[in-house]
């Protein structure tokens, strides 16, 4: 037992940073070009999750739902299974996980889409998503690693799972209550981040701070109160007023 307690994170790491970021680099390249699928498919989810009401009769719920659950699929087959697995033997044991979450995902598409969304929670939300699509890719080059080793939506798994968050909020702001499947569907993003966390943390990686202050921001956002009915109310009587026109004399 005293054995065991002079043991650190360190020395159950099975690869070093430069390793992780090779892996990453040729995870990339042997990807290529679904990166500019994975692009646009986030672009697309941003775009219908703005303006769901636009994309009413093409049931935006499933355009949402769709390449998202395929996005987590992707990663959890092509990242996990096949590129970290090389450096990393647990790596396979996760591959269930993503799988998992993608049907959640297919499950929940009905809550997608489903209002306008508001308050602070979507705000949060945005800002995740709009993060993982944009900001996370440019850790590399900030970092000093070449931008073919940057981690892109849909192909790596932690601007994934950070992306899903965002959603995620949204959709709850959207329906303003937390449905018991989208609370299910939180869990295993939640987990991933502490394992990126941790796996970076443990590196001296300083890209560890994304993960854990995305599952931060996501925690607080899913803990704030919901709007009450006469709030949503009220909200709804002042947009339909806004929308109406003025009779003309």
């Amino acid at each position: 037992m005293n054995t065991w307690l002079t043991y650190r994170a360190e020395d159950f790491l099975m690869f070093s940073e430069p390793v992780y970021w090779q892996m990453i680099q040729t995870h990339n390249a042997v990807f290529w070009p679904l990166h500019i699928l994975t692009m646009l498919a986030g672009l697309g989810i941003l775009i219908v999750l703005g303006n769901p009401m636009r994309f009413a009769r093409f049931r935006p719920g499933l355009l949402i739902a769709v390449p998202l659950a395929a996005c987590w699929a992707l990663v959890g087959v092509g990242f996990l299974g096949h590129s970290y697995a090389s450096i990393n033997w647990a790596a396979e044991r996760l591959v269930p996980l993503f799988l998992l979450q993608s049907a959640l995902i297919l499950l929940a598409g009905a809550r997608f889409g489903g209002g306008t969304p508001n308050g602070i929670s979507a705000v949060l939300g945005f800002g995740l998503l709009a993060y993982a699509l944009v900001g996370h890719p440019l850790l590399a080059p900030l970092a000093g690693r070449p931008v073919s080793a940057a981690e892109v939506f849909g192909l790596a798994p932690d601007p994934t799972v950070i992306g899903t968050l965002g959603l995620l909020m949204i959709a709850r702001s959207s329906l303003n209550r937390r449905t018991a499947l989208l609370s299910l569907a939180l869990v295993i993003p939640i987990l991933w981040c502490g394992v990126s966390w941790i796996t970076l943390d443990t590196m001296d990686a300083w890209e560890s701070w994304a993960p854990a202050v995305a599952a931060l921001i996501a925690v607080i956002g899913w803990s704030l109160p919901e709007r009450s009915a006469s709030e949503g109310a009220a909200t709804a009587t002042r947009s339909g007023r806004g929308a109406e026109k003025p009779v003309g004399r």
